[in-house]
């Protein structure tokens, strides 16, 4: 046996979680600690179907067919790229997500201010109690003006801001949205912020001047329209039954026409053609469509046909490539949001920013880790007028983290997925560290089929769709 072996220290080789892809008749290896995907070689495919021998043993074989020197090579690649264990990377890799309480603190950059806890509409989903929460009412200027000066102390060094406007339905208190914007111009000048503002809207009260008043201070517009007219008043109508349909073409046509305003669909039973859905709103103008389940209302026989809209809408995208339409791909936020996600790598600690540089301010000035929180009591994690604001922001950040989610450890898709939002597996379990089971087998069916769409993207189309 030569020094080279000799010198190696005998131990079982053993690897850290990966998942292998082939497309086109070529292997790929995604690493499940770092979320880099990469083609591999005859030699790492050898090496990886090595389990259970020893490092010696692996390094013997593989001399027979491959350069000895480069066979050790690579191994030792390998362990620095966390694909081999070592007692080293094993260590760091479980040090991931484990939050220290003297680090510096959280800083945030983002806001939502619930303007207006009661709504126009009587939407069948909706997961805030008619827009209420549990707690009906208007915020003040008293609490609007907190909040901003809040989000300012708490940013810190970072300079860009963003504050969103929610509800309820936000327009039912537009004055406090004007005086808002106001006092943040105001502020911007004074600590040299710069502020963007954003609002998810029903579109049903938009007037000629609320749009003036968008277009002046760039507001990001998103309004909530499930697909077709009998899809959406079917699930979004008023409170005496009328469909809110034709009031938001209306209401909204100028900004379509502009591309100034995106659309949030809804997915319900009535209709789980996704693609469907999304050519619909295309045609309608909106700037970006992203589909999201109303997760109770489905049935197991409405996930499993949910996982397939979801494979054909990912094909849909790469007709759309091929076909060079790039506008209307990029419109396609749920398949493009993951695909950006594999683009960028890095592991994930959490499934967003969700109470670590975001929350939301409800009408009496709790503060919750998001909108979606807003109404659950038990989730808050402090108050603007409390001494201590943020007092269970760490305990939520820390209770948040992926390595602390219940089935998770084991899952190859666990970085791109995140763990499931908070709120919906709260909502579900009553628990934010258990996954919603049902939508976990969609999730890693989506993500399987947007990995084999990302391997087979040219470097131009690469450069169109995230700008590199």
């Amino acid at each position: 046996m030569s020094n080279l072996i000799q010198d190696k220290e005998d131990k079982i080789i053993d690897f850290l979680p990966y998942k292998l892809f082939e497309v086109d008749s070529k292997y790929y290896f995604y690493n499940v600690i770092t979320n880099a995907i990469f083609e591999i070689d005859s030699m790492i495919i050898d090496i990886l179907n090595s389990k259970g021998k020893s490092e010696n043993q692996v390094i013997e074989d593989l001399s027979k067919c491959y350069e000895l020197s480069k066979v050790g090579e690579v191994i030792q690649n390998m362990k620095e790229a966390y694909i081999i264990a070592t007692d080293t990377n094993k260590s760091e890799v479980e040090k991931i997500g484990i939050l220290n309480k003297s680090q510096k603190a959280f800083r945030l950059s983002s806001l939502t201010l619930f303007m207006v806890q009661e709504c126009n509409l009587r939407c069948t989903y909706c997961y805030g109690e008619e827009g209420e929460y549990n707690q009906k009412g208007k915020m003040t200027s008293e609490i609007a003006k907190a909040a901003v000066d809040f989000l300012i102390q708490q940013s810190g060094e970072m300079e860009e801001l963003n504050i969103t406007f929610f509800g309820g339905e936000p327009l039912l208190n537009f004055p406090l949205i004007q005086e808002t914007v106001h006092y943040v111009n105001e502020q911007s000048q004074i600590h040299h912020k710069k502020f963007s503002f954003s609002i998810t809207t029903n579109g049903t009260l938009i007037t000629p001047k609320i749009k003036s008043f968008f277009y002046k201070h760039h507001f990001g517009v998103q309004t909530s329209i499930d697909g077709d007219e009998k899809t959406h008043n079917f699930n979004r109508f008023f409170k005496g039954g009328q469909g809110s349909y034709d009031l938001l073409l209306k209401r909204t046509e100028e900004m379509r026409n502009d591309h100034k305003i995106g659309a949030r669909g809804t997915v319900t039973p009535i209709e789980l053609d996704l693609y469907k859905s999304f050519d619909h709103l295309v045609k309608l103008g909106f700037r970006k469509i992203y589909l999201s389940p109303a997760l109770y209302s489905l049935s197991d026989e409405h996930y499993d046909i949910l996982s397939k809209e979801m494979v054909k809408l990912v094909d849909r995208f790469q007709e759309l490539l091929e076909n060079e339409d790039y506008a209307t791909a990029k419109k396609m936020s749920n398949v493009l949001s993951m695909l950006s996600k594999i683009h960028s790598g890095g592991p994930r600690i959490h499934f967003c920013g969700a109470g670590t540089n975001a929350v939301a301010v409800d009408v009496r000035g709790n503060l919750f880790p998001c909108h979606r929180f807003v109404g659950e009591d038990e989730c808050s994690i402090g108050n603007l007028f409390d001494e201590d604001k943020l007092s269970r922001q760490y305990d939520f950040i820390e209770n948040s983290t992926i390595r602390n989610r219940t089935t998770c450890s084991n899952c190859w898709a666990k970085n791109l997925c995140g763990g499931g939002c908070h709120q919906e597996n709260f909502a579900e379990n009553g628990n934010i560290n258990q996954p919603v089971s049902k939508l976990c087998k969609v999730t890693k069916k989506f993500i399987t089929s947007t990995i084999n769409l990302y391997l087979k993207l040219t470097q131009e189309q690469r450069s169109i769709l995230f700008g590199q």
